[in-house]
């Protein structure tokens, strides 16, 4: 009688096992997954990613789809005015020059070019305002460039130290700020130039 009730107890424990694993199985199936779909449906142009329903774009890329080259902006040309605001030669200061400047995309998708830049000088490179450290981004602003440094053009005695600059986000003012130093009758001359610029349609 004992062995058919402890019988009885291991099948009875056996089936309600069996029961409540059927149930926790239903009970899995019924509840839907939890749901990602905040990308679905979403294309991220020029290899950009899409990471909760929002493109991340790749440099040199913007828009809510990354459709956007960021430096179109900035090509085309350009209404331009430069003022010395500081030199090691006292001559120099408040000197201004009005020229049409050009501006050309680069090789690369952050890359600019200037030709005609201070009424002289072609193919001076600068690019956007995009830094990355240790493989992370750390700083995306397109509507910012700097001017490579330490560029010395072709048969001068000029070298553009270092500049930077920023465009409005309507793409048709600049203001921008540079350094220089060149040869002046044998003296080694530094200015500060402070650049602005009207896009001319």
């Amino acid at each position: 009688m004992k062995r058919m009730l402890k019988a009885g107890s291991v099948a009875f424990v056996t089936m309600l096992c069996f029961l409540l694993v059927g149930y926790t199985a239903c009970k899995k199936e019924e509840t839907p997954p939890p749901a990602n779909n905040a990308c679905k449906g979403i294309i991220c142009q020029n290899n950009g990613s899409c990471l909760n329903g929002v493109c991340q774009c790749a440099a040199g890329y913007e828009g809510q789809y990354c459709e956007k080259a960021s430096n179109l902006r900035y090509i085309g040309n350009w209404k331009t005015t430069e003022i010395v605001t500081g030199s090691s030669k006292a001559t120099n200061k408040n000197k201004q020059k009005d020229y049409t400047l050009k501006i050309n995309k680069g090789d690369l998708s952050l890359d600019l070019l200037f030709d005609n830049f201070s009424n002289s000088y072609n193919g001076i490179k600068g690019i956007l305002s995009r830094r990355y450290e240790s493989g992370q981004l750390v700083f995306d602003n397109a509507l910012q460039f700097v001017i490579t440094a330490n560029q010395t053009p072709t048969g001068s005695y000029t070298t553009i130290l270092y500049g930077n600059g920023s465009i409005n986000d309507a793409g048709n003012n600049i203001a921008a700020i540079y350094y220089v130093r060149y040869l002046d009758n044998s003296v080694v001359v530094n200015d500060t130039i402070s650049v602005t610029a009207e896009y001319l349609p």
